[in-house]
């Protein structure tokens, strides 16, 4: 059984010279686990020193409350982990924070099954907030995700060199604070940022931070969407509703896939396919390069009884081919651990007929 003990580290911002002290306490009027305990059994501090990429880190604050005293973002689509990525650009070198949330009431979060059927998660992963500077560490260039996914200028209100934004939809989208107008209430979110450069999809955060799967399936068992609970006990792999997460076959791929190719994914259990899209157009899986899917499969499965996996392609437009490079496996345990893949493999496989397919077999 794994340790339900999580690490967590957030900066403080600018501090004065001089001695501080840190009061840490359990919010249970904010918290959805009333009854539960929190042990703090070790904490440290250190300074941030020249890493440019944690004391430029964004500052979050929660969606405004709507009602009650509850602020939404502490219950529901709340901030778990933020990463940040590393690039260099012809006049400096841009940071791009991005943020693990644990859904999203808006968008294709009131839909869970699509979620996994997409991304297999039933996360929000987004990027929040881009800074670029140049060789003497000056800014050149900073902006957020705004409203309906845009980009804009970030020229907000600033903690020392930390931006302030604030969540202004139900997708985690951002508003930036005017100086000299930092919200009087609300949940402040002050995560220290990973330092992400591993190949592979976004959503391998979350195998690094494997309690992330347990909050996100916590958070589907309370909430309702398109069709009740997000997530539904017991599962059932013939309907389209979410069933317990550790029920899926998470399927990770690699893929060149021109634009307008649509896939799903099957998995072999007893002779009987099981496919990630569970028959909906919605959930059919596009894009090109790495990313996720999941395929849900009878409650008590082993993974031992995964006979085959299959990957099959559609609407390839004329004279166009798909390849398939890496296709990799995995389920989540009882305690919501990624475990051992049961397929890695790397087909390099050119699909260039609508309806091709690959298929491994165990």
């Amino acid at each position: 059984v794994h340790s339900p003990r999580v690490e967590h580290s957030f900066p403080t911002g600018p501090l004065s010279e001089g001695t501080h002290r840190m009061l840490v306490e359990f919010s249970r009027d904010k918290s959805p686990a009333e009854q539960a305990e929190v042990v703090v059994e070790e904490s440290s501090a250190e300074p941030v020193g020249t890493s440019a990429w944690l004391w430029r880190s964004p500052i979050l604050y929660g969606r405004p409350q709507s009602s009650g005293t509850k602020p939404l973002n502490a219950r529901s689509d709340v901030p778990l982990v933020m990463f940040v990525t590393e690039e260099q650009r012809d006049d400096g070198v841009e940071y791009e924070y991005s943020v693990v949330w644990s859904n999203e009431d808006g968008g294709t979060g009131v839909f869970a099954p699509v979620l996994m059927a997409r991304y297999g998660r039933t996360t929000d992963i987004e990027w929040v907030y881009r800074v670029r500077v140049d060789a003497e560490g000056e800014v050149v260039k900073e902006v957020y995700q705004a409203a309906g996914h845009g980009t804009r200028e970030f020229t907000g209100l600033k903690v020392g060199d930390h931006p302030v934004l604030q969540v202004s939809t139900d997708n985690n989208n951002m508003r930036q604070i005017d100086p000299g107008k930092e919200p009087a209430n609300g949940l402040r979110f002050a995560l220290a940022p990973v330092l992400w450069d591993e190949e592979g999809p976004r959503e391998r955060v979350m195998d690094a931070h494997p309690w992330t799967y347990r909050v996100a399936w916590q958070e589907m068992t309370r909430e309702k969407g398109l069709f009740g609970a997000k997530g539904e006990s017991p599962g059932d792999a013939t309907t389209a509703a979410l069933g317990d997460v550790r029920d899926y076959l998470i399927v990770e791929v690699d893929l060149e896939s021109p634009s307008g190719a649509k896939w799903r994914f099957g998995a072999r259990v007893d002779g009987v396919w099981y496919w990630s899209d569970h028959g909906l157009a919605l959930g059919a899986y596009e894009g090109s390069g790495w990313g996720r899917t999941a395929i849900e499969l009878p409650p008590g499965t082993s993974s031992d009884a995964v006979e085959a996996v299959r990957a099959r392609v559609s609407g390839l437009p004329k004279g166009s081919r798909a390849r398939l490079r890496e296709v990799r496996a995995f389920r989540l345990d009882a305690e919501f651990w990624p475990g051992e893949p049961i397929i890695d493999v790397a087909p390099e496989a050119d699909l260039a007929r609508d309806s091709a397919e690959f298929e491994w077999v165990r």
